[in-house]
């Protein structure tokens, strides 16, 4: 292994590992404090309402994240059959995230937990299309970690933040929801440039 290729394969592990510690450490930092702010009630409902958007989200993943990881990291030096796995994927992608809105629209009539707080329902949506455009595979794929552990890391302190300052009793918890919404389709809209 050349010295290159044991660098770029140093800096992407610590880059790996800062992605993975922000999305175990954010939640250790956070929840406590929701629980304390907004009680058992409000934050079972935010529970069942990010549980039901990873439920919902496993429709337009589709197993991308492995599949296009390794078939990218494949091609990575063949600028065509990488275009058209790109398109593939995101074409897919969209076509699957619509029928996930579909069940999310059927929810909410399925559903009485949204039927009785429909602000937790627009929140978990809007949470649901955050990770529907989730683009984590092509960095992987291509091996570029550092700016999205960068983009992520701070994002997610932005939430931290945000949470602290705006989340006092249960008529905010909602918002946690879009935070983490924002701050996930920051992370995929700040990896792109």
């Amino acid at each position: 292994m050349t010295n290159n290729k044991r660098t770029k394969l140093v800096y992407n592990t610590a880059s790996s590992f800062v992605l993975q510690l922000s999305n175990y450490v954010v939640p250790l930092l956070i929840l406590p404090y929701l629980a304390q702010q907004i009680g058992i009630e409000g934050f079972g409902i935010i529970a069942f309402s990010q549980s039901f958007a990873l439920l919902v989200s496993v429709i337009p993943e589709y197993g991308f994240g492995l599949t296009a990881t390794r078939r990218i990291a494949k091609n990575v030096n063949d600028k065509s059959i990488l275009k058209k796995t790109i398109s593939t994927i995101i074409v897919l992608k969209g076509v699957l995230t619509l029928f996930g809105l579909l069940l999310y629209t059927a929810s909410f009539w399925i559903v009485p937990l949204f039927q009785n707080a429909p602000l937790f329902y627009y929140s978990s949506a809007i949470l649901f299309i955050s990770y529907a455009l989730n683009f984590d595979w092509y960095f992987y794929g291509v091996e570029k970690l550092h700016n999205l552990a960068l983009i992520q890391a701070i994002s997610k302190l932005l939430m931290v933040l945000m949470v602290y300052l705006t989340i006092v009793d249960y008529y905010s918890s909602h918002y946690y929801l879009i935070y983490l919404a924002l701050s996930n389709l920051g992370v995929s809209l700040f990896s792109l440039t």
